[in-house]
């Protein structure tokens, strides 16, 4: 808002109520940009065809998370762009590619191409607009036309027809496979997955490579090319060349391209070969450095890396020496060229002395070069009034000559890097600082803004490329009149100076204040790209400079351009999914919750996703530390979170752990809910020996408190049985009302303790009595029963405490609760058992017959003349068991039953073992 203009902010505020209007109209998100669309609506703005399948084909929707709920959003789905520079080979070209002159085309983060500029250049993508909706990742450009590589590996192609712009005749070869596209002047080559090579464009400009075909099925790894030409470059160190003479005519080195080259090195008119053994093969222009002879000897090996200008090569060997040659004006006999305009001479001064050592890199203009000395000193030579005297060099239209201003004091130290525009120079010292020299006209002199020059610094960018031509009898180069510079600083600002329009940004310098984040261009024009994905442009008006046409596209999500000079290629966005398997593990156990992250779309990039970890349990503590974030590996479609439990004694709940996938860059949400694992814990606070289902108790259930707490009746526990008992709450069946207790062993044996200190065994005189009294643990019971029918156990009182490390048996009083009912039931029970009739003076008549009966025979506890009916006391101990049998069973996790009749009345037994069902807790 800042920095925008008030019909740029209009335009965005139409924008976001088209979306308005579209999120009251449809609940769910529609496919397309329906902003763009209800903001060319209102302003009247004719969208043909093309236009409108490209809006309703964009995808604009995602998640976001606001205060904990999450909400589907509308955006593009983003890719993430790598950027791999690319040195040029002289202004408005590499070795590989050539930059477009007079038209932009932009790539957006979700796969789509804005285009603008001149139209017969490629500035008007119309024809093509359905194709260039998404998927595309690369765009690649010759001087007159576009060629974008979509992630299928298809090209979409526009611009001027006999410069690369129609690829209809190779349609056919180009629907799949295609991994990188290169270019010279006027026509492409595309290579394949395959090695196989396809070109289209000027035929006689390498857009018909026919002659050369059976050579081009397969092996070819690179293409590099001059203005007219193209060389391939073969896995086996081969070189097959086609195009114009000027370098497509390799016939007279070709025994010498068989193999061994490594490298290959161009100007505008030749190429420059480096083999293996550090040797140098030149073929295509002599005049333009296609013919190398006079310098032959040096040539021979050492060779590390060539450089180029628009005419001549400088070949850097290994001792940090210099060999050039190519034409004289050019730079390529180490001198400096001065030309007299009205004499028509020129004068030479050799730099050859100050080239034998120390240089690391060079760099160059159309005519000049310029050495980068290990110290950080520049050495030029070339054309002095574009630089290679170290000079600014100024016209005087009235003497018709140039005077010149060193700037060579400024350049003994500190240098890093230099840039170029046709005719002139700016270095970039360590401290941010810029020095320029060259024709004052192009971007040599740059006292107009020196002072914002001193400091922070961090790339420069030009305009002013050379422009081809070729006719039936000739081909050339001219330079435009363009020649700017343009300096990206480190907080994001740019400052302009030079030539033409480029020159000159007032009219969007308030735009230009912060943000910038990379600038490209062309001709003459620039296009700044700034940190929120918006565009500003300015220079020639008509070759790309003005951008109004496309304003609305370019306020957000580009990410990148047709660039030469940067090998940018989109990765799109994956959609990740989230899952985890398995979804349960034991605290202490051996297994991990193991989180799998899955993406979709390439895989071929390193990828790192962010997510949340909530849940019950507590990063780091209940479990190793799993961070943020994960990683996939390039090539690989899953990666792993390992959540680790932490083994503790500690007696808990079961926990949980949520992972949320959270935004990044590079991909898009597919699983937008918590995927939940759940730590269970181990250390039970009340173990027992038996756990087993289906297995009948006769050698003893014994229960251990893991601390000291009350013990409780669960009545929620559901058994691992259920075609035998489903659970504690649907459980018991029987008629009559039972009582189970608990009473504490001294061992896994049953063994007990009398009042006298006695130990007692199972099946020792006495060993009911005193378990039933001396050793139970007073004022827990449950009560069982009912009518037949499934019911559950009831909980007399509120628990009670025990003690940790202690042991605790259960025992059963059959038919207890119907005889003994309440609280003091297990009390009644035994004082029956010893036939105390005063305790029951007002108890029921069938009450009191029994403890009569049993009075008569008090010297026998736990005896029933009638087991069916009348109360006895069972054990999970069968010897202490009147019938000797075993009356407890479990049903598993923790469920046990009881049955209430002796093994041997088969009439009334039936061994169901669900008279009285329970499960125990202890809380703590």
């Amino acid at each position: 808002m800042e920095n925008g203009t008030s019909s740029k902010i209009r335009e965005v505020l139409i924008e976001e109520i088209g979306h308005f209007v579209d999120s009251r109209i449809n609940q769910i998100d529609t496919p397309g940009d329906e902003g763009e669309y209800f903001a060319g609506l209102v302003t009247d703005k004719k969208l043909n065809k093309d236009e409108i399948d490209r809006l309703k084909a964009e995808d604009d929707s995602n998640w976001i998370s606001v205060d904990g709920e999450r909400l589907l959003i509308e955006q593009s789905s983003p890719g993430t762009v790598t950027r791999t520079p690319i040195a040029p080979a002289s202004p408005g070209r590499t070795r590989y590619e050539v930059g477009n002159y007079n038209a932009f085309a932009a790539l957006k983060s979700n796969g789509s191409v804005v285009t603008w500029g001149d139209s017969s250049y490629g500035g008007d993508s119309s024809s093509v607009a359905s194709q260039l909706t998404s998927g595309v990742t690369q765009i690649f450009s010759t001087y007159y036309a576009f060629a974008a590589l979509k992630s299928d590996g298809s090209v979409v192609t526009w611009g001027d027809s006999s410069g690369g712009g129609d690829s209809s005749s190779v349609a056919s070869q180009l629907t799949s496979g295609i991994t990188q596209i290169f270019s010279n002047g006027s026509a492409f080559a595309a290579l394949k997955s395959n090695g196989s090579v396809v070109t289209w464009g000027d035929s006689s400009g390498g857009g018909d490579s026919s002659s050369v075909a059976s050579q081009l099925t397969s092996g070819v790894t690179q293409i590099f090319s001059t203005g007219f030409a193209f060389a391939a470059l073969k896995s086996d160190g081969s070189v097959v060349t086609w195009g114009s003479g000027s370098g497509g005519d390799s016939s007279s080195v070709a025994s010498q391209l068989t193999s061994g080259v490594t490298q290959i090195f161009s100007n505008w008119f030749a190429f420059a070969a480096l083999k293996s053994d550090g040797s140098v093969v030149t073929w295509g222009s002599d005049w333009s450095g296609g013919d190398s002879s006079s310098v032959a000897s040096q040539l021979t090996s050492g060779v590390t890396q060539i450089f180029s200008n628009g005419l001549a090569f400088a070949a850097l060997k290994s001792d940090g020496s210099v060999v050039t040659w190519g034409s004289d004006w050019s730079g390529g006999d180490s001198s400096i060229v001065t030309y007299n305009y009205n004499t028509g001479s020129s004068s030479y001064v050799s730099v050859a002395s100050q080239l034998t050592s120390g240089v690391t890199q060079i760099f160059s203009n159309w005519r000049a070069f310029a050495a980068l000395k290990s110290d950080g000193s520049v050495v030029t030579w070339g054309f002095s009034d574009q630089g290679g005297n170290s000079s600014i060099a100024t016209y005087n239209y009235n003497t018709n000559s140039y005077s010149y201003v060193s700037v060579a004091s400024q350049l003994t130290s500190g240098v890093t890097q230099i840039f170029s525009t046709p005719y002139a120079f700016a270095a970039l010292k360590s401290d941010g600082s810029v020095v320029t020299w060259g024709d004052s006209s192009y971007g040599g002199d740059s006292s107009s803004v020196a002072s914002q020059l001193t400091s922070g610094v961090t790339q420069i960018f030009s305009t002013g490329w050379a422009v081809p031509f070729k006719n039936a009898s000739n081909e050339g180069i001219s330079i435009s009149g363009e020649g700017a510079f343009a300096a990206l600083k480190s907080d994001g600002s740019v400052v302009t100076w030079g030539s033409g329009s480029g020159g000159d940004s007032s009219s969007v310098a308030t735009q230009l204040t912060s943000g910038v984040t990379q600038i490209f261009s062309n001709g003459s024009a620039f296009a700044a790209l700034k940190s929120d994905g918006s565009v500003v442009t300015w220079g020639s008006y008509n070759y790309g400079g003005d951008s109004s046409s496309v304003a609305s596209q370019l306020t957000s999500g580009v990410v990148s351009f047709a660039d030469p000079f940067n090998d940018d290629r989109l990765v799109p966005g994956s959609s990740v999914t989230l899952a985890v398997s398995p979804s349960t593990v034991a605290e202490d156990g051996t297994s991990n919750l193991i989180y799998t992250f899955t993406r979709t779309g390439v895989i071929s990039n390193e990828l790192t996703v962010n997510y949340t970890a909530g849940g019950t349990a507590t990063n780091g503590t209940d479990y190793s530390n799993i961070g943020t974030s994960v990683t996939f590996a390039a090539n690989s479609a899953t990666a792993t979170v390992t959540v680790d439990p932490t083994a503790d004694t500690t007696v808990e709940s079961d926990e949980t752990v949520s992972l949320t996938l959270a935004s990044g860059t590079g991909y898009t949400i597919g699983t937008t809910s918590a995927v939940t694992g759940t730590i269970t814990n181990d250390d039970n606070p009340l173990n027992s020996n038996v756990d087993t289902p289906k297995v009948n108790i006769s050698t003893g259930l014994i229960f251990t408190a893991q601390s000291n707490g009350n013990i409780t009746l669960d009545t929620n526990r559901g058994s691992a049985t259920p075609d035998e008992v489903t659970s504690v709450q649907n459980g018991t069946k029987s008629n009559f009302n039972h009582i189970i207790g608990l009473y504490e062993v001294l061992n896994s044996q049953g063994e007990i303790k009398d009042n006298q200190g006695n130990t007692l065994k199972p099946g020792d005189a006495n060993y009911a009595l005193h378990a039933l009294t001396t050793a139970r643990v007073k004022n827990f019971a449950v009560r069982a029963g009912g009518n037949d029918t499934p019911s559950t156990a009831t909980q007399l009182g509120s628990g009670v405490s025990v003690l940790a490390g202690k042991l605790y048996a259960p025992f059963a009083i059959a038919n207890g609760g119907t005889y003994f009912p309440g609280n003091q039931g297990i009390e009644d029970f035994v004082a029956a058992e010893q036939g105390d009739i005063n305790r029951f003076s007002s108890a029921p008549q069938y009450v009191r017959n029994l403890v009569d009966i049993e009075g008569k025979n008090g010297d026998v506890f736990n005896n029933a003349p009638r087991f069916v009916q009348e109360p006895v006391a069972y054990f999970s101990f069968g010897a202490a068991n009147p019938d000797g049998s075993p009356h407890f069973r479990s049903h598993g996790n923790g469920v046990y039953g009881f049955e209430d009749l002796p093994v041997s009345y088969t009439q009334y037994s039936n061994n169901d073992f669900n008279d009285g069902v329970f499960a125990l807790t202890l809380s703590i």
